[in-house]
């Protein structure tokens, strides 16, 4: 027997015309959130990145919150983005800023946009701060730690795309390689693992060169690389340093492929080694050519309100926010640590790069690596028949 068979009375009935401050107890929560302050009409995200690298980027990430908005955003509350530009590569003012976020209660989640140096002096202040953290373009292997509960990478790190580039290189007959890298901790760390790979895949690297940070003479280096005979060249360095490499290698007769590193897929880049740059070839976790609604949906409008085609750091951006706003829906909150949970533990995630999901420690798996050229002053991603 039912308790509304007992009393005589529908309960359902009676509970559902309980009101305090004329709100119903049975409506959903959100539905009456405005009434009662102004800081709960707003999900507040941040975002983070250098100047230099910040407008692709939080472009991407604009556009998702205009489309979040504009479908009446998540429970009835807009999506309010939070712009940190870092001007001068500077430590202390990151960690000010990230420590400012940290103390701004309103905030629930950063898209850092930061390299790895700086993300790895910041990983634990997202940690401690209990901020949740997608990171979209640090790759350096030990940016994400383990037992971490609020950091996430949603870019393959340095190990991945070094041996993708290696098997890459084996499957284009670039067996004879010259390998270029820098000194600095990132390069360095891209040039171990693309060294390693090679092992496996039967390559040879029958010439290496590190230089420092800075360096924009390589005539000696590319005499060297012309005497080895080699059939293509590995580069990883600084987009200044490896600019001046590329043009001075074009202009001295060096004309064999050139494979670059995932830093190298900037504008910035191809600004800085003007008609060089044609032909460089690097890896990339973004495919515009992808055939998916989410992929389709995301260039028809970032055209349509910027006039140009997406990079892959635009992409990102999007993809990220649209992850955040995933997760609040499904953890039907914004408590950081649910929404964790929902972005560790979902089956798979689908955005405008392709389909991916994370590991227990917060890396991406299962993300499929595309190669891209530039072609005529921009990015285009190869797309190998079988």
């Amino acid at each position: 027997t039912s308790i509304a068979d007992t009393i005589g009375y529908p309960i359902n009935s009676y509970i559902k015309n309980i009101s305090f401050n004329e709100v119903k107890i049975s409506d959903p929560w959100y539905k009456h959130l405005k009434q009662f302050t102004n800081d709960t009409q707003y999900i507040h995200i941040a975002t983070l990145a250098p100047i230099k690298t910040e407008l692709d980027f939080f472009q991407g990430v604009e556009l998702a919150a205009e489309q979040i908005n504009q479908n009446k955003g998540i429970f009835g509350r807009q999506i309010k983005l939070e712009r940190y530009i870092d001007n001068d590569n500077s430590l202390d003012w990151n960690r000010d800023t990230v420590n400012e976020m940290i103390k701004n209660r309103k905030i629930v989640a950063l898209i850092n946009r930061q390299n790895s140096e700086i993300t790895k002096s910041l990983n634990m202040a997202f940690e401690q701060g209990g901020l949740l953290t997608l990171t979209v373009s640090a790759a350096n292997v030990n940016v994400i730690l383990a037992n971490m509960k609020y950091n996430f990478r949603t870019h393959p790190n340095n190990n991945i795309l070094s041996r993708e580039s290696a098997k890459y290189c084996a499957k284009n007959g670039h067996n004879k390689l010259a390998m270029i890298t820098g000194l600095d901790d990132y390069s360095r760390e891209v040039g171990r693992a693309f060294y390693n790979a090679t092992l496996d895949f039967g390559l040879r690297i029958v010439y290496t060169k590190s230089f420092y940070e800075g360096n924009t003479n390589f005539t000696d280096v590319i005499n060297d690389i012309k005497n080895k005979g080699v059939n293509a060249i590995f580069l990883s360095g600084t987009r200044e340093s490896s600019a001046s490499f590329v043009y001075q290698s074009r202009r001295f007769g060096l004309n064999i492929p050139i494979y670059g590193s995932k830093t190298l897929e900037n504008q910035e880049f191809i600004n800085l080694a003007g008609e060089a740059a044609e032909g460089l070839i690097v890896p990339s976790i973004y495919n515009e050519t992808l055939n998916n609604e989410e992929n389709k949906n995301f260039i028809t409008i970032y055209r349509a309100k910027y006039g140009i085609n997406p990079s892959t750091w635009a992409a990102q951006g999007y993809d990220a926010l649209n992850l955040i706003a995933q997760s609040i829906y499904y953890a039907n909150s914004t408590d950081t640590l649910k929404m964790a949970s929902i972005i560790r533990y979902h089956d798979k995630w689908t955005g405008a790069g392709g389909s991916f999901r994370f590991s227990d420690s917060g890396e991406i798996i299962d993300r499929k690596i595309f190669f891209k050229k530039i072609s005529n002053g921009e990015f285009v991603t190869i797309n190998d028949k079988p």
